[in-house]
């Protein structure tokens, strides 16, 4: 067992050690400095980095690559040959590339972005993951669509967002598990959402009650049909609407709504 003179010897050696870290991370630590203040500086550190990371992203994390390989996006769509709109389509997309944060194939962003719409299609042909992606972002209402045919995880992708409408059809078709839907579509304001008919493999919730009458139509036909019995998870709002050939098309393909 340690001597209490050891330990203390210990003590001392990993605050010095804290100290570096919380240093070399680029918050100061003043001369003087009460080790139970640590906690808090600490914390300003991994915030700092954690804001930070959210100015890289996309392929690359250097900005150079962030913007090359935009442009080069950009250039395949045509978009540099612009109209004034189009070249504040070419901002506003370098703007939201610039706060995703890539960890491998995973990208999420930050719930601070002030976006409103984003008017074109998110195409992450490589992503495999979009946890948390817009979650609880209070800004976001419209986005064109996302690339999510080869992602097996989209965990709170929506949760608590304020989104209204999706334009393009999602496709499902990449997540293996019932888990990889877990909070995906818990939010309030969803309007408008298409599904690739058959992709939904394994049982999802949509929270909203305001979803339109397409909107669950495109749902139910993205259903696949099951060995397996699956659930989908409606609003009561929801579930009121439909309609004795959507309770039997979701049965056909051994689904129970509820």
């Amino acid at each position: 067992m340690a001597t209490l003179q050891e330990n203390i010897n210990q003590a001392i050696a990993d605050f010095d050690s804290i100290e570096k870290s919380i240093i070399d991370n680029g918050i100061s630590v003043p001369l003087g400095t009460d080790t139970s203040a640590y906690s808090g500086l600490i914390n300003q550190a991994c915030k700092k980095q954690y804001d930070e990371g959210y100015q890289t992203g996309f392929n690359d994390n250097s900005p150079e690559a962030v913007v090359a390989q935009f442009e080069a996006m950009i250039d395949e769509s045509g978009v540099l040959d612009s109209t004034e709109g189009e070249l504040t389509e070419k901002v506003e997309q370098l703007l939201l590339y610039s706060k995703l944060l890539k960890y491998g194939t995973t990208f999420t962003l930050n719930k601070a972005c002030d976006i409103e719409i984003i008017p074109f299609y998110l195409d992450f042909d490589y992503a495999r993951s979009f946890i948390d992606l817009f979650r609880d972002n209070q800004h976001i209402k419209k986005i064109k669509g996302i690339n999510t045919a080869k992602a097996n995880s989209l965990v709170r992708m929506f949760l608590t967002s304020t989104i209204e409408e999706i334009e393009m059809p999602f496709d499902f078709s990449g997540v293996t598990s019932y888990a990889g839907f877990a909070g995906t579509f818990q939010c309030s304001f969803l309007k408008e959402i298409r599904v690739v008919a058959g992709t939904i493999k394994f049982s999802i919730a949509f929270t909203s009650a305001v979803l339109s009458s397409d909107s669950i139509q495109s749902i139910i036909d993205g259903l696949a049909t099951v060995e397996k019995a699956q659930t989908l998870t409606l609003n009561s709002a929801v579930l009121s609407k439909l309609t004795e050939e959507q309770w039997a098309i979701i049965t056909a393909k051994n689904w129970t709504a509820k």
